[in-house]
């Protein structure tokens, strides 16, 4: 086990040998051991175990609730908003991030304008090909 505290060493070890003076020291603790050895030196600490008079709040003996219960059910933080329920994957992030992607308007504005432009290429060449072969 471990503790949390900002008390020096000396102090710890203080209160450690208190608790051993309290309760008694362990069977599994040798003669000359080093906890044999920081157990027998003199305390410079003076510890008590009783409880503080501030370690019970008002509020407790009152009978404040701690915490709080819910107001509703499911109440708490939701899921974050999403734009879709299909999840998106990296290719059409990257087709919705890309400024080459145009509105669906100006795409089919585009795709007749590439038709026509592509028919006009097609007649073009079908007319030097006759020439050609005249």
């Amino acid at each position: 086990g471990s503790i949390k505290t900002d008390a020096p060493p000396q102090v710890v070890w203080d209160i450690m040998r208190a608790h051993v003076a309290q309760a008694g020291r362990s069977p599994k603790i040798e003669d000359g051991s080093p906890a044999h050895i920081i157990l027998q030196q003199q305390s410079t600490t003076e510890v008590s175990f009783a409880p503080h008079r501030d370690a019970d709040p008002e509020s407790r003996r009152i009978k404040l609730v701690r915490y709080q219960i819910n107001p509703e059910k499911n109440w708490g933080p939701k899921a974050r908003h999403t734009e879709s329920r299909k999840p998106a994957t990296k290719e059409s992030k990257r087709k919705q991030a890309d400024p080459a992607n145009k509105t669906s308007a100006n795409a089919d504005a585009d795709a007749e304008a590439a038709a026509a432009d592509i028919s006009a290429v097609s007649v073009a060449e079908t007319e030097a090909k006759k020439s050609r072969t005249e």
